[in-house]
Order: C-alpha cells, then structure tokens, then sequence
C-alpha cells in the first residue's frame, strides 16, 4: 500500500495519484480479507509531504481496515506542512505519553526497532502509536545524542517535536576552531516561525532549551505571546542571547 502510493505520488499527476490511491485501498481491503493481524506501516524511508499526510490520514481514519494498523514510522517531513494539517496528522496517533528510556537510542539497531514496534501496547489502543524512527511519541525527552538541533531541522520535524515531546532541548551544538557556524532558531530561516506556531497548539511541552540561539528582541517578544499559549511550559531558557529589556519584561509579564 506504501510502496503503491508513493510512486504513484512521485510519477504521476494529481488525478493519476488519488485513482492510484483509491485502487491501492482497496486492493488492500481485499488483501486484508477476515484477516486479524496488526500491521506495521513503515515510511521512514520516505520524505513526508502534504499529499502523503492526506493519503496517511484517510488510511487512519476511512480505510476500514485501518484498525489493524498498530504503529506508523516516519523520519523526515517536507518543509511546507500547514498547521491545520500538523494537527490533523498527530490526531490520528495515540496520545499516551511514553517514558523516557535510559538505553542511549544512537545504539540501538533497526532490528530492535522492528521488535520494539512489533510489540508496542499501542497495538490495543483505538489508535496507533507513532515512531519517529525507534522512539515512539509522544515523548519526555529526545536524546540530544540522536535529535540534536541540525538533525531536527534537517528533517523537518520542528513541529512534530515541538508538539509531541515534554522537554525539549533546541540549544545549538558548541562550535569548534575552524568549523561553521552551528545553526540555531534565530538564525536558521522560518525555524522561529515554525517553533511559536507549534508552542502555541502545544499540550504537552513543559520545558524549552533555546540558550545561544541567537535570538534578539523581536524574538523575545514574539515568544513572550506564545508562552502565555501554552499554559503547560514551565521552563523556559533563553540564557546567552542578545534580548534586551523590552523583551525581557514581555517574557516574564507572559
């Protein structure tokens, strides 16, 4: 079903795509049968856009079938996924928070995951439980050694860490003699458009870590009003940047 309607996604037009997406449900529909399984819907190897959102939550929420689906992985997103349809997609997912694990997730291999997936309890929840790769969401806390900031923006997954992890660290990795100059939120394009837009449709984020993020007033302010959006933060670090009194009196007002 994947394989069907990502080619078909990547090949063909507009009304080729949703015929092709049509044909592929219901061959699955029929495939599936009086079958009793709970299936495993592995899209990490894909890149993640819009068409694809719609396609993944009409499986979730339309396919009859769709039931039988336990777990969806996913690794990477496009950059241009409308809010309304950030919260769409993570409403079809379970909202049981996991705990955090002590097994660093960099050691971890792809066959474990297989098994962690084969295994999740999500698989007698009313809806499946969401991986982005091995770690299943919503989270505690992401390992910095796996997600630090330039993978998280990498991938494009700002929102979706933002919205199903509690306590996020955005903090840039410390540059080296003769390296680049590491990304952060307030230098990297969109990315604190991206972040207010998720804290404020955030329930789950209690901690924030934007040290030397290179924010400035205009920042400070413009998350002075997503702060007062989302009444689950209660940590929030902006230490090492340029704000000045202004916006410092917004953020604590908020």
């Amino acid at each position: 079903l994947a394989q069907e309607l990502f080619e078909q996604e990547r090949q063909g037009s507009a009304a080729e795509s949703q015929a092709a997406g049509e044909s592929a449900v219901r061959a699955a529909m029929l495939n599936a049968g009086t079958c009793k399984v709970k299936a495993k819907w592995n899209l990490r190897s894909f890149t993640i856009g819009p068409p694809h959102i719609r396609r993944i939550i009409q499986v979730l929420t339309e396919w009859p079938k769709g039931n039988q689906i336990a777990a969806v992985g996913f690794s990477r997103f496009e950059a241009e996924i409308e809010p309304q349809l950030q919260d769409l997609f993570i409403r079809c997912f379970s909202d049981v928070l996991q705990p955090q694990h002590g097994k660093p997730m960099k050691h971890r291999r792809r066959r474990e995951l297989r098994h962690s997936v084969g295994n999740s309890e999500m698989a007698e929840a009313k809806k499946p439980s969401m991986f982005l790769e091995d770690v299943q969401l919503p989270s505690e806390e992401l390992q910095r050694s796996a997600f630090p900031l330039e993978e998280i923006l990498s991938r494009n997954i700002l929102w979706l860490v933002v919205m199903s992890v509690c306590k996020v660290d955005l903090t840039p990795a410390p540059g080296g003699m003769g390296q680049e100059k590491a990304q952060s939120i307030g230098s990297t394009a969109h990315a604190l458009d991206i972040l207010i837009s998720a804290m404020e449709r955030s329930s789950l984020l209690s901690s924030l870590l934007l040290r030397s993020s290179h924010l400035r007033d205009g920042a400070g302010q413009l998350l002075s009003v997503a702060v007062s959006r989302c009444p689950s933060l209660r940590e929030l670090d902006l230490s090492d940047n340029h704000l000045g009194p202004k916006a410092v009196a917004k953020l604590l007002q908020a």
